[in-house]
């Protein structure tokens, strides 16, 4: 009986504890007008023409486009 509530208490331990963790509540507010970002809009490019299974496609970055690639978000 004292194994189960030991368990039981941890496993409260730890769901309390995530829970505080996501806890919007807690955290600040965020500065600036809300942003929605693109889930294929957030990557960075890189040159894909001549590419092996063994190319580091880290050399072959291009540069930051993200800005004209965020979309406002309506009615926020």
């Amino acid at each position: 009986m004292k194994v189960l509530r030991v368990f039981l208490g941890l496993i409260l331990a730890i769901g309390l504890g995530l829970y505080l963790d996501n806890a919007s509540w807690l955290a600040p507010s965020p500065a600036g007008e809300p942003m929605l970002y693109a889930h294929r809009g957030a990557h960075q490019p890189y040159e894909r023409a001549g590419l092996t299974n063994d190319t580091c496609t880290a050399e072959r970055m291009l540069p930051l486009t993200w800005k004209s690639q965020r979309i406002r978000c309506i009615g926020a």
